[in-house]
């Protein structure tokens, strides 16, 4: 079996300022359930090395980015301004009610990523896919239809199952973190990045 490699990145975007901004990379696991210690992707300054059988050579990530399927963003619905997922949600709802939206986000999680594109994306000789996500997806907040924390497991479930099949690595990005660490639409947040201000923020990320 071929020995699937998945990489945590967690974007707790440490900042300062609006312009100061450090991207924290988390811990590399490799999910095959008899792999050894030594086996495990690990970096070096600023480079990703993998187990090669002999020792370790560097990884280079080809990828692309599931993007809009767990996080919506306005300006890939292509709408005017730049929009967060509650914001578009909200207006949803009010265009056709709350029915009608949940029955939306449902078949849009269902259909706008399937294992069948994970599979086209290994075919083109990519070797990562990156997976956004919002904290909500992990809570009982209402989101995309749904409230329900363990959503956000069963889609990671899924993505990794295709990745695997498929002989793709997968960077689990957390791109909404609670409280927001940008204060921008991305984050799905109020417009200040309050996870910095917050010790209950940070104790729920």
């Amino acid at each position: 079996m071929k020995k699937f490699i998945i990489i945590v990145l967690c974007v707790a975007l440490l900042a300062v300022g609006a312009d100061a901004a450090i991207y924290r990379f988390g811990l590399y696991i490799d999910l095959h359930p008899d792999a050894p210690v030594e086996s495990f992707v690990k970096t070096q300054g600023k480079s990703i090395l993998l187990d090669n059988g002999s020792g370790y050579s560097e990884f280079v990530i080809r990828g692309v980015n599931l993007g809009h399927w767990l996080l919506p963003e306005g300006y890939m619905f292509g709408f005017s301004k730049t929009t967060s997922p509650n914001l578009i949600d909200l207006a949803f709802r009010q265009l056709v009610g709350d029915e009608a939206t949940a029955r939306f986000w449902k078949a849009f999680k269902t259909n706008y990523i399937t294992e069948e594109d994970l599979a086209f994306v290994a075919k083109t000789g990519a070797n990562t896919v990156r997976l956004p996500l919002n904290y909500r997806l992990f809570t009982s907040d209402v989101y995309l239809g749904e409230a329900d924390k363990n959503e956000g497991y069963r889609r990671i479930d899924d993505v990794v199952g295709w990745c695997r099949k498929h002989g793709l690595r997968l960077i689990i990005d957390m791109h909404a973190s609670p409280g927001g660490q940008t204060g921008d639409n991305i984050d799905d947040s109020f417009g200040y990045p309050w996870l910095f201000e917050s010790a209950t923020h940070r104790a729920h990320y």
